[in-house]
């Protein structure tokens, strides 16, 4: 069964700016591992090293860790490398899902790290939406 894999800690942790979707380079047992849902991205991080761009720490079940290329085009590219330089922004991996044509891509993005205090803010905010929704149902 084809399932999106998810990295929910990136949306927590980071502040998400600006997407790109990229091929990965894999081998057949890796590409099946993935259509089993036999993977793990929540510790992946993606780094720049001469001008390509390569995914580490991306847990497949039973295999060893390799760094995986990712396939993006030179203009992609570019504008990421500023943006790393000039910015200081930082890539993560966020969700690997299906193309039509049945390839796996991987969807990145440039970010930033939230502070501690920005995520205190962001969990107060979460419980009271859920209080709210919680008293609407018990009295609506």
């Amino acid at each position: 069964m084809k399932k999106n894999i998810i990295n929910k800690k990136a949306y927590y942790d980071y502040n998400l700016i600006i997407k790109y979707n990229a091929g990965m380079v894999l081998l057949g047992k890796e590409i099946k591992l993935i259509r089993q849902n036999k993977c793990n991205i929540y510790k992946a991080y993606c780094k720049m090293i001469n001008y390509n761009i390569f995914l580490f720490n991306f847990k497949i079940h039973k295999i060893n860790l390799r760094k995986i290329k990712l396939l993006l085009s030179k203009k992609e590219i570019n504008n990421i490398y500023q943006n790393i330089t000039k910015k200081n922004y930082t890539i993560i991996p966020t969700k690997i899902f299906y193309s039509k044509s049945g390839f796996a891509k991987i969807e990145i993005f440039l970010s930033k790290n939230k502070k501690k205090y920005d995520k205190i803010k962001l969990s107060k905010t979460k419980e009271k939406e859920i209080n709210k929704k919680k008293i609407e149902k018990y009295y609506f």
